[in-house]
């Protein structure tokens, strides 16, 4: 397979070393190795990784790992593999929860954790294909609301707003926002057309409901128009993607 650029996160530098050269003498790239949050979204942003290998308990705080992963999946679409010394329900389940492509314990084989790479990484490659396949050619999926689900327009949706580890749907036509048990990250995966636009890292809108564009507000909708706050970043960077006629 091709060379993957891979992220760490571990505490734990000898292991982390470790995982390093096994990866490097496959050929990999090793982004590097991060032992906090601070660190990863830091890599993350420098060098945006193809996978990564994250341990769960990282110093005292024995799920530091989990919010990791969550917090990477909501900036960055990737594939991640867990690698760690607990193996109980409790800790398994919680991290079941964040879909990750593999659960690896320690001590790893070195083998085994190369073989994972790559099929996590092929794995995520042909899913998010399919997915995108899919959403080019169906406007309408299915969103689960209130204990079921719920059909959905693309043409509906103004944008979508993260709140932690779920996600706030803003529809047209109605009042107030439809919440997802999901991260921005994940939802995000099923919104790939042009006419989606991830603004910032907390918001994305729907960019055929644009009206109006100030310095600190964007304005989405038709009948009801819904008032985004923006920064002047995310204002310059979505200029970027208009034709705007400009005054000397």
């Amino acid at each position: 397979m091709d060379p993957l650029k891979i992220l760490i996160v571990e505490d734990d530098l000898q292991t982390a070393h470790e995982i390093q050269a096994c990866a490097e003498e496959a050929g990999h790239q090793v982004t590097g190795i991060a032992r906090d949050a601070k660190g990863a979204m830091k890599l993350v942003k420098n060098d945006p990784p193809d996978i990564a290998v994250i341990d769960i308990k990282l110093g005292k705080l024995p799920e530091a790992g989990i919010a990791i992963a969550q917090e990477i999946l909501s900036q960055h679409w990737i594939p991640f593999i867990y690698l760690s010394s607990y193996s109980d329900p409790a800790t398994v389940e919680k991290a079941r929860k964040t879909f990750p492509s593999a659960y690896l314990l320690k001590p790893f084989r070195p083998q085994e954790l190369l073989i994972q790479i790559s099929v996590a990484h092929t794995n995520f490659f042909n899913q998010s294909r399919n997915i995108n396949h899919q959403t080019m050619n169906q406007n309408n999926f299915y969103l689960p609301f209130d204990n079921g689900h719920e059909q959905i327009t693309t043409r509906d949706i103004l944008y979508l707003e993260a709140k932690g580890a779920c996600v706030n749907v803003y529809l047209m036509n109605r009042i107030g926002p439809k919440m997802i048990g999901m991260t921005l990250g994940n939802l995000s995966q099923y919104f790939t057309t042009p006419n989606f636009f991830r603004l910032s890292r907390s918001l994305f809108i729907n960019m055929d409901h644009r009206k109006r564009i100030e310095r600190t507000h964007i304005y989405l909708g038709d009948e009801k128009v819904v008032v985004v706050e923006i920064s002047e970043a995310n204002r310059k960077e979505l200029l970027k993607k208009l034709k705007v006629v400009r005054t000397k």
